[in-house]
């Protein structure tokens, strides 16, 4: 590895990464390349600059995509299974109700945050989205006239007067 601007090995490392970083950046918003690829090549310059052999590089490559993948994996594997344990048993729609009944119909946005978050937690939070918006549609269409009516009202909503 050459040595930039008279900065010691780790500097120039640290820069490397950083040039390595922009580069990640730029190829993904400005050349629209598919951020896999980017990634890869981002891997493989950083991995020559640093004087890697290129078999170096595709072992350490192979290790790492590896070692985070296989921790992703879990995770989201067992994230999917208990949100759809949640939307199979019904649990999901039982925390809704539970919580629109607690809150109120006028404060049902509340509600809804609410159980996207306990939704959400235990579980991967796409899953958790995913779980959260056919609660959120339903309730939208049994509450909607609520919002209507607030809108239509003069001083915009409840407790408000013109």
């Amino acid at each position: 590895m050459y040595s930039v601007l008279g900065l010691s090995h780790d500097a120039s490392l640290l820069l490397y990464a950083v040039i390595s970083i922009v580069g990640l950046i730029v190829l993904i918003a400005k050349f629209k390349m598919n951020p896999f690829v980017a990634l890869i090549v981002g891997a493989v310059f950083m991995g020559l600059i640093a004087g890697m052999p290129l078999s170096g590089i595709v072992k350490a490559y192979q290790d790492g995509v590896a070692s985070v993948l296989g921790f992703i994996a879990i995770v989201l594997g067992l994230g999917t299974m208990l949100g759809k344990l949640m939307a199979e048993s019904g649990g999901a729609e039982q925390v809704a109700k539970t919580l629109v009944r607690v809150f109120g119909e006028k404060n049902v946005h509340w509600a809804m945050m609410v159980v996207a978050v306990i939704c959400g937690i235990p579980v991967f939070i796409q899953v958790g989205i995913v779980l959260a918006v056919p609660a959120r549609i339903r309730y939208r269409q049994a509450y909607g006239y609520i919002a209507r009516q607030n809108r239509d009202r003069p001083g915009g909503g409840p407790g408000r007067s013109a």
